[in-house]
């Protein structure tokens, strides 16, 4: 009996070992055919790599195309507010006659518009951390609560949003859960 029991121990053993570098052995393969593969993604044609970018939630920009920076687009704007500006004071003929007074002239209010760039991935928290830097909102919890009230805390939009002066809270849960 004993002489069996040594057999059947080795012999149990010997499967065991076996069937673990059996899995050892395909697992390996996979990977090997996995690198050969990402190896050949260099190969894709323009219109297949921007499949399988769009499968993976990214964009794909050529090369002559330049991507700016939140901090750019800023800069930009702010460049054209400042030209506009100037041009404006050029194009003004100085006034001969004397000028109207403040009390009968109309009060010109333009709406100010607010436009922030959300970007991919941002959680809702985020968010109206951002929505509150860009002077959007006043309070965070505002925003937040409706989000997890409507449960829309997953549907936030990346993307430029522009939220008109003054906007309540609902109407900035719609823009921002709207595609841009």
């Amino acid at each position: 009996m004993l002489r069996n029991r040594f057999f059947l121990i080795g012999l149990g053993c010997g499967l065991i070992a076996g069937a673990v570098f059996l899995q050892l052995m395909m697992n390996a393969d996979k990977v090997q055919n996995k690198t050969s593969e990402t190896g050949s993604a260099s190969l894709l044609t323009q219109e297949q790599l921007q499949q399988e970018a769009s499968r993976l939630n990214m964009k794909v920009i050529p090369k002559e195309q330049q991507a700016y920076t939140q901090q750019q687009i800023d800069e930009i704007k702010q460049k054209a507010v400042t030209e506009e500006k100037n041009q404006a004071a050029k194009a003004s003929p100085t006034p001969t006659t004397t000028p109207i007074s403040q009390a009968t002239a109309a009060p010109t209010s333009v709406p100010k518009e607010k436009t922030v760039f959300i970007p991919d991935r941002m959680d809702a928290t985020s968010v109206a951390n951002l929505l509150v830097q860009n002077q959007v909102i006043s309070e965070p919890t505002k925003l937040l609560g409706l989000l997890v009230e409507q449960k829309l805390t997953e549907k936030i939009r990346y993307g430029n949003h522009t939220f008109p002066d003054q906007t309540e809270v609902n109407e900035i849960v719609r823009i921002i859960t709207s595609n841009p």
